[in-house]
């Protein structure tokens, strides 16, 4: 009786006597090239993943550093996060909820408390930045905005006219 697992002689495969082995050769081969591409995939939607997570950061650095100065701005800051989110979404790499409280981070917190009481009045079941979709959010945002906008310029109006009547 064998008490050792060892082999006396190391195996010869020869593959072009038996064409199973042949085969099983080729596939193993095949296997092993698609797990090469799968593998060079992964890494590549990796790091293009986290190439997108960058750029989404940093969109939302920047906007959070200063208060919208009008619509057009959280025009363009949406135009640039959407894509961004919805490819994040595409690849799983982050929830629509993760999007959502992103949009908000990317707001001026001056930005934040001037719309919060606003966006609460409309929709008092929905918080934003955690259950306010960003795309609802926006909508909502950007006459609110505009509005402030007009607002400040009919008051900068009617404070030189006044000023000018005066002088």
């Amino acid at each position: 009786m064998a008490t050792s697992c060892e082999f006396t002689q190391p195996q010869q495969w020869d593959f072009t006597s038996d064409p199973s082995k042949a085969s099983s050769l080729y596939h193993l081969k095949k296997l092993t090239h698609q797990h090469h591409h799968i593998t060079t995939a992964h890494s590549s939607m990796h790091a293009q993943t986290q190439l997108i997570k960058f750029e989404l950061d940093s969109i939302m650095e920047w906007t959070s550093m200063w208060p919208m100065r009008d619509e057009e701005a959280l025009a363009q800051y949406f135009k640039r996060f959407q894509p961004l989110a919805n490819r994040l979404v595409t690849l799983h790499a982050m929830s629509i909820r993760e999007c959502d409280a992103h949009f908000w981070q990317g707001l001026h917190s001056d930005d934040r408390s001037m719309l919060c009481p606003y966006l609460l009045d409309k929709c008092p079941n929905q918080q934003p930045g955690v259950t306010l979709n960003f795309q609802e959010l926006f909508e909502l945002a950007y006459p609110f905005i505009t509005y402030k906008r007009l607002a400040a310029e009919a008051e900068a109006k009617a404070k030189a006219e006044a000023e000018a009547k005066i002088a």
